[in-house]
């Protein structure tokens, strides 16, 4: 069921490509843009499609997945509230989007985005900055999973969800099934299991089904040094 923007306005204003962005042109934006309720595990678009819309998450979560030379798909990046997904100075989609969970999606026609490029200065370097991020971290995923192994792969993760946007220890807390981590590990999830097990034998981790809790403020790193 489409929802007008609108009604979700306070928390739209709050999104890193809107910053600095005054009402009017927001409102120009809402005007022709959609909100849509995404079912978990729905396909938002697929690899090659022509990049026709621009998009947000305002809740819930996505993942995007390249297909592999077997016929299946790898996760490559994990995208939550707030973030883009794609990017709209590509032609084509460079991977697939698939919801993770039950999600809120703002729709922004990629034909309205390109005019605000044009025109609009402060948007396009907040676009500029998304995009660069989002490419960043996939460039990140990638690279790591050539150079370290299985038990740092996954040290890594939890650290990188513990500490996420601040520097204060938290929860770790695992929003996706197992065996999608693992496929963002590159590692079989028999693998991630056997290793969780091993932090938790070695006194590294608490674990309270998807639960983590590092015992410690040094959980984990000497496994990142080795």
């Amino acid at each position: 069921m489409k929802k007008h923007p609108k009604n979700n306005l306070e928390f739209i204003k709050k999104i890193s490509i809107f910053n600095n962005i005054c009402n009017e042109n927001i409102d120009d934006i809402l005007a022709l843009s959609t909100i849509f309720n995404l079912k978990k595990n729905k396909l938002l678009f697929f690899k090659d499609e022509e990049v026709k819309n621009f998009y947000i998450i305002l809740k819930g979560s996505a993942i995007l997945l390249e297909n592999t030379a077997d016929g299946n798909q790898n996760v490559i990046q994990f995208l939550r509230e707030g973030e883009i997904i794609g990017d709209i100075f590509a032609k084509n989609f460079v991977f697939n989007a698939l919801s993770s969970e039950d999600s809120l999606i703002m729709l922004i026609p990629a034909k309205l985005i390109r005019e605000l490029i044009k025109n609009n200065q402060i948007f396009c370097l907040n676009l500029l900055k998304e995009v660069s991020s989002l490419n960043r971290k996939i460039l990140n995923s990638l690279s790591r999973l050539k150079v370290v192994d299985a038990k740092q792969r996954v040290a890594q993760f939890i650290l990188s969800i513990a500490f996420e946007g601040e520097d204060k220890l938290k929860n770790a807390n695992l929003e996706y099934t197992k065996s999608t981590i693992a496929s963002y590990l590159n590692i079989k999830p028999e693998t991630f299991s056997r290793i969780l097990q091993k932090f938790k034998k070695d006194g590294e981790i608490d674990m309270n089904k998807n639960l983590l809790k590092l015992k410690k403020e040094d959980s984990l790193l000497r496994y990142l040094k080795q």
